[in-house]
């Protein structure tokens, strides 16, 4: 029975309070990890189809841009046909490859483009490293897209671009060849946008994988009532990662998470209280002709984690191998966990042990 000296539901202004506590609780954590104050003035859209925004940004590049190979290996050919006259009417194009070139990128190379690539013996022993998966048009709009083009993706503008080109062109300097003309390829300044977001310094003392993985602990340890994380197709948690979700649980926080790999970590986790569900390990095929899908399938998932319904970041396999952007938004942070619950719903639940 109710306590007759129940207040009821907290009223509106009441939530209010609560949702800027918790933005004000995640808010000195990520400054005291990252080293730096959020940056104020950026624009942050959730991309459930980003193909023509995409394509749009290709369109109407005039100076440079940078993306990944792994952009194409869905992209249908409209898009395959703007990076190509992008290419071939001046536009300093830079292709970050690996150790196996996807269709389409030999076609970018002859038509101007830069192709990066690692050296021969990186390809013979490639180490386990992840990229942010980006799209950068002019310095001024950046894309990242975990799922490739038939996936949501993240569209961002303002001051958080420069520090995403910063660090594409840092980590192609560290791996790839041949080098990047620094005439053709520097960091351009970019407008303002909206909303807040911070980025990991690339030249934080621990480096900026430490950076955010301690910024990604130290927000589930500050958690209050819900966490969302969905790792990569065949990632599992690490034990610093797995300990942090498991004293979550214990303290009564809501945890949710997308796997794709039985075994101890699992047992763990729902031993503790979380509930998890499980993708397949290796993510099918698309068969049939490049940018087509299965009927009712659904693309490979994003690297993702909501914390509180407003930290969040999204991006790598691991959210920890390349400086990534780390997101203080209530509305963005809402539409990441609709991302995830849909994708949590369609998941197979775990054979009971």
């Amino acid at each position: 029975m109710a306590s007759q000296y129940s207040s009821g539901p907290a009223r509106p202004r009441e939530r209010r309070h609560a949702e800027l506590e918790a933005e004000q609780r995640h808010a000195r954590v990520l400054v005291q990890c990252l080293g730096q104050p959020l940056c104020i003035g950026n624009r942050v859209r959730w991309l459930e189809e980003p193909l023509a925004e995409l394509s749009a940004a290709v369109a109407r590049t005039r100076q440079q841009l940078q993306l990944d190979q792994s952009l194409l290996r869905d992209a249908p050919a409209a898009l395959h046909q703007a990076l190509l006259a992008a290419a071939r009417r001046g536009v300093h194009v830079a292709l970050r490859g690996g150790a196996q070139l996807t269709p389409g990128a030999e076609a970018l190379r002859r038509s101007g483009a830069l192709l990066g690539l690692p050296s021969r013996w990186r390809r013979w022993w490639p180490r386990r490293q992840a990229a942010l998966p980006l799209l950068l048009a002019d310095g001024r709009f950046a894309f990242i897209t975990p799922g490739g083009t038939q996936a949501p993706a993240l569209a961002l503008e303002g001051p958080v671009v420069p520090a995403l080109q910063q660090a594409f062109l840092e980590d192609w300097s560290q791996r790839l060849q041949p080098e990047l003309p620094a005439r053709r390829y520097q960091v351009l300044q970019t407008v303002a946008g909206l909303q807040q977001l911070a980025t990991v310094p690339p030249e934080h003392p621990q480096g900026a994988a430490q950076a955010l993985r301690g910024a990604l602990l130290q927000a589930l340890a500050t958690a209050q009532s819900r966490i969302r994380l969905s790792l990569a197709p065949g990632e599992k948690p690490g034990p610093a990662l797995l300990r942090a979700l498991c004293q979550a649980a214990w303290r009564g926080v809501d945890v949710q998470l997308l796997l794709s790999r039985p075994g101890r970590a699992l047992g763990l986790l729902e031993r503790s209280g979380a509930c998890c569900r499980l993708l397949p390990a290796v993510p099918a095929p698309w068969p049939g002709p490049r940018g087509s899908a299965r009927a009712g399938a659904l693309p490979p998932g994003p690297a993702l984690v909501v914390v509180d319904g407003l930290w969040a970041a999204l991006g790598t396999p691991r959210l920890s191998d390349e400086p990534a952007p780390v997101l203080l938004d209530a509305d963005t942070g809402a539409e990441l966990e609709r991302h995830f619950k849909r994708r949590f719903d369609a998941a197979a639940r775990p054979a009971p042990g």
